[in-house]
């Protein structure tokens, strides 16, 4: 189904279920042999609301996990976030930061923002919007540290970049 990866789904009611969990059986572009990909995700139908997160291993070890999430709201608007965590490059970057970008549209407007949240570990926790309605960005970024602030209101860009000290 995806380039020769098998993938499952389970529907049950309002609620579909879908993902692959994959190993390389050789050096492919920057996976290498043994790496393993995981991915799972969840669509209710009901709710309008989407989560996906896929995650790499690397000897055992998770090495990066990326998730999505996306809610139509009770007005036809979206809320959407995404968190990225990635501790198994060696690009120099803190490993402790999870960055996430948080977001609200419509059809003519839109509202970001760029976070980050100090992390222990992989097994990051968040604030999830999965089956939650008219969720802002300021609510979805609770917890974490606004880096920018991002919109298009009224036919108005707005760009803040906050203090990151």
């Amino acid at each position: 189904m995806f380039s020769g990866i098998d993938a499952w789904k389970k529907v049950k009611g309002d609620m579909v279920e879908f993902g692959y969990d994959y190993t390389y059986l050789e050096d492919k572009g920057q996976s290498k042999n043994g790496d393993r990909i995981i991915a799972k995700g969840k669509l209710g139908k009901a709710n309008n609301s989407l989560i996906y997160e896929v995650s790499s291993e690397n000897s055992g070890k998770v090495i990066n996990k990326h998730i999505i999430e996306i809610t139509r709201n009770s007005d036809t608007s979206y809320s959407s976030q995404s968190y990225f965590l990635d501790i198994g490059s060696n690009d120099g970057m803190d490993k402790n930061h999870l960055t996430g970008y948080l977001t609200w549209f419509n059809d003519k407007d839109i509202i970001s923002y760029l976070v980050e949240k100090d992390i222990p570990d992989i097994n990051f926790t968040y604030n999830t919007i999965f089956s939650k309605k008219n969720i802002k960005p300021e609510e979805m970024a609770k917890g974490a540290k606004v880096i920018m602030k991002i919109s298009f209101i009224d036919g108005k860009a707005l760009y803040e970049k906050l203090d990151t000290k």
